[in-house]
């Protein structure tokens, strides 16, 4: 008698968690969820429980605000930033003139 609920089990089981990932897959080609095939592009920019369990994670997001605050000001400077980040004050060059 154990056995047969045991396979019984087992039998609803695998149909149940193969509809899970279907309804998973489902949901992220219509752009709900990030499940298989996408991956998100990044967190927040600050989460307390990651201060919680590792304190040197604060230390890492006042590095990259600190930089993104850098890179904005550069960028306001400079009037024009090329595709590699150098900057040009003349803006983007002509070719065609």
């Amino acid at each position: 008698m154990q056995t047969a609920i045991w396979i019984i089990c087992l039998v609803a089981t695998v149909p149940a968690l193969y509809g899970l990932h279907q309804l998973g897959l489902h949901l992220e080609r219509r752009g709900l969820i990030y499940y298989w095939h996408t991956k998100s592009s990044g967190g927040a920019a600050y989460n307390p429980f990651h201060e919680i369990v590792q304190p040197q994670i604060q230390h890492v997001v006042e590095v990259r605000e600190q930089r993104r605050i850098a890179s904005a000001d550069a960028g306001a400077e400079c009037g024009y930033r090329s595709s590699h980040g150098d900057c040009r004050a003349d803006g983007p060059s002509q070719a065609g003139s």
